[in-house]
């Protein structure tokens, strides 16, 4: 009861979010198609006819515009810091900031394509963005205890000078921990991003655990507040994402959803190893996609159709079959960062869920190589 009772102080946010995302989403497709900004399927691609890739702009739309009205109309629901700017929560501010400048980026790869450098310069402007709204990883604990189990990233802090009336300062350790943090966040989300539903669905569960998640350890309520906003706004493109897909989420919606859980796990106090634990399937994959990629002398970095879900495909499944197996791991994975237990046993049972990740990875290549 107590859950439901505190999740339902966020139900108009996250139902208004759905809601102009499905109309953004609307909006954007329709006018993809008018202008003929329908990219040509890959060779990797699951799909056989032109979609547009321009889904994100509805879920930033609709993340922005409503964590600004929330910010504006309910502040009490929506809150991070006493600090104020342009009369908004400083971190939220931040947070808005770096969704739009993932808007940008995103909208410019998918209509024209960026170099991997470019893409990679989004994303840290897009973390900056947030490192000097005040948002930064602060310590690092180590979850078998003994001496020095907490390791503090905050010192040195240099003090740069004001800027707009604001003191600018820098941590250095804190600053670039955080920022590769959330540009792994988003290169995972984007890298998974390969089947209709398959990068919004997962996400939108890792939504719902880390608010739950949240509330159960006292988080901000503006933690709760953003993820949920985040998980209106994938609903209401799932709506066109949903296989056979009519609009895909494209760069910026897929970098769009490991920004603000990444984010999210820095707010609620670092909890990044949760964190890991709940995109386990998205961050699991990767690996094991880098190293299936390595050990078969090529770049680790081009893109292929080495993933679980084109394995899962290979062997037969339909696409609809394939993203709810993925979404049954994932709710695997986000229960057990909800079991209150010890970190360590958390540690140890997604180490087991790892080596059988890997075992099913390793059967389904021998399966497809020999079909």
């Amino acid at each position: 009861m107590f859950l439901l009772t505190e999740l339902s102080r966020f139900l108009l946010p996250t139902l208004l979010a759905g809601l102009i995302s499905w109309l953004v989403c609307s909006v954007v497709r329709r006018l993809a198609l008018a202008r003929g900004l329908v990219p040509t399927p890959r060779k990797r691609d699951s799909h056989q006819k032109p979609v547009p890739r321009l889904g994100g702009v509805g879920m930033i739309f609709a993340f922005i515009i409503v964590l600004l009205l929330t910010q504006l109309l309910l502040p009490h629901v929506l809150w991070f810091t006493t600090e104020l700017r342009l009369s908004l929560d400083r971190q939220v501010l931040g947070i808005m900031l770096g969704a739009l400048v993932l808007l940008g980026f995103g909208i410019i790869d998918d209509i024209k394509g960026l170099s991997p450098s470019w893409q990679l310069t989004g994303h840290v402007l897009a973390a900056l963005c947030v490192v000097v709204a005040g948002i930064g990883i602060e310590f690092i604990t180590n979850p078998f205890g003994g001496p020095g189990a907490v390791m503090y990233l905050t010192d040195p802090t240099w003090n740069i000078g004001q800027l707009f009336g604001y003191m600018v300062t820098i941590t250095p350790w804190s600053d670039i921990l955080t920022i590769c943090w959330l540009v792994l966040m988003m290169n995972v989300m984007n890298w998974f991003d390969g089947l209709d539903g398959l990068a919004g669905g997962v996400s939108l569960i890792a939504a719902v655990m880390l608010s739950i998640l949240s509330l159960l350890v006292g988080s901000p309520t503006g933690t709760v507040a953003m993820l949920l906003v985040l998980a209106g706004a994938i609903g209401g493109f799932l709506v066109w994402n949903w296989h056979p897909a009519k609009l895909f989420m494209g760069t910026s919606g897929s970098t769009l959803l490991g920004f603000v859980l990444g984010v999210a796990a820095v707010i609620s106090g670092g909890k990044l190893a949760t964190t890991f634990i709940v995109l386990g399937v998205p961050i699991i994959d990767a690996i094991w996609v880098i190293i299936s990629r390595v050990r078969a002398g090529r770049s680790a970095w081009v893109a292929d159709r080495s993933h679980l879900h084109h394995r899962l495909l290979g062997v037969g499944l339909s696409v609809p079959q394939t993203v709810w197996v993925m979404y049954l791991l994932a709710i695997v994975f986000g229960s057990l960062a909800l079991w209150r237990n010890s970190t360590v046993t958390k540690i140890i049972l997604t180490l087991v869920l790892v080596g059988l990740f890997g075992i099913l990875n390793r059967y389904l290549i021998r399966k497809t190589d020999h079909a």
